[in-house]
């Protein structure tokens, strides 16, 4: 039996990975949902990692899935406590700087939540069902929207706590039809920044959503992925992504 820690992304909670939550406790497999304090305004990527770490108290080696802006959370624990795969899921790659030579990394037409008063995205629930949630049930959409959090600036604005990311075995998976970032970039910063093959699922920004068997089914195709060989690395821009 494994333990899957997954971490969600902006705007989220624990809840959005119920649907995978059911495919790997069918399987016999332990999960955790951490939910990332969204509500305090002043949190950080650091901030976020020590609630995972919380909850992974006593999780032996856990397999980290961090979903879009989490990204940047796992590469933290995984500094922090031993893992046994780093799963970056249709991944901002937030923190660390810029590569030559980056490609734009934000898909074709994809509209930007609106910024509220204090400086936080957040999704209109008509803008959340039609923009980000299109290709998942139309009754779970509706649920979800209602749900979502504004998310505050500060992560992406805080200084980083990594030169680099973590060399430890790791995956990439990207979406082919992602509604926030593009799939070239996706092919080409997982080879550039963390030197593996980005795996491409069908559908869009939330596999676990959409269809959660066939996302049970590339986790368990990546679990003997290798770990990155070493480079030299400097510091990712810092800005909001999902």
């Amino acid at each position: 039996m494994s333990c899957f820690c997954l971490v969600h992304g902006a705007w989220h909670d624990g809840s959005c990975w119920e649907g995978l939550v059911e495919e790997l406790e069918r399987r016999g497999q332990e999960c955790l949902t951490p939910t990332l304090p969204l509500e305090d305004s002043g949190a950080t990527f650091a901030d976020y990692a020590e609630v995972v770490l919380e909850d992974l108290s006593g999780a032996s080696e856990p397999i980290l899935v961090g979903h879009s802006m989490s990204s940047a959370v796992i590469a933290l624990v995984a500094v922090r406590q031993p893992v046994s795969l780093l799963v970056y899921l249709c991944p901002a790659m937030a923190g660390f700087a810029e590569l030559s030579g980056e490609p734009n990394y934000r898909r074709a037409g994809y509209r930007p939540p609106p910024v509220d008063s204090r400086g936080r995205s957040w999704w209109p629930p008509e803008r959340a069902v039609q923009e980000i949630y299109g290709r998942v049930d139309a009754r779970l959409a509706e649920s979800l929207a209602t749900r979502l959090r504004p998310q505050p600036q500060t992560p992406f604005d805080a200084p980083y706590p990594l030169e680099r990311p973590p060399a430890v075995p790791s995956a990439f998976l990207y979406s082919r039809e992602d509604e926030i970032f593009d799939e070239r970039w996706s092919r080409w910063i997982a080879r550039e920044l963390l030197h593996v093959h980005a795996r491409e699922l069908p559908g869009g920004h939330f596999p676990m959503l959409e269809r959660p068997e066939l996302f049970y089914a590339a986790l368990r195709d990546v679990l003997g992925i290798e770990a990155p060989g070493p480079q030299s690395w400097g510091g990712r821009r810092h800005e909001g992504r999902g």
